[in-house]
Order: structure tokens, then sequence, then C-alpha cells
């Protein structure tokens, strides 16, 4: 009933069913790639910030 009240394709929508499913069989799946993509971003961020910083302070 709930999953199908969230679109198809939303992040709550994955969260959900994976919340279901690890209800269902005792196992909590681990998605590791939108970790690595928001690593990946974080670490892009940082560098800009920091070459910004650097031209700002010369």
């Amino acid at each position: 009933m709930l999953l199908s009240v969230v679109p198809a394709g939303s992040p709550a929508q994955a969260a959900i069913s994976g919340l279901v499913t690890g209800a269902r069989t005792g196992r909590a799946p681990v998605p590791l790639l939108p970790p690595a993509g928001a690593a990946v971003l974080a670490a892009g961020a940082f560098a800009l910030a920091g070459r910004l910083s650097a031209r700002r302070s010369t």
C-alpha cells in the first residue's frame, strides 16, 4: 500500500523498498553507488572551494 503512494524512481521509493525488503528478509541492503557518488561530489566541491579561496587570498 505505501509503495503505491511513492512515485517510481524516487529516492523515497528506494528507501521504502529497502526497508520493506529488510523487514521481510532480515537483511538490510547496503547500496554502494549513492555514497560513492556523494563522496566524489564532496571531493570536487572541496577542491573547487580550495582553489577559489587560494585565488582570493593572493
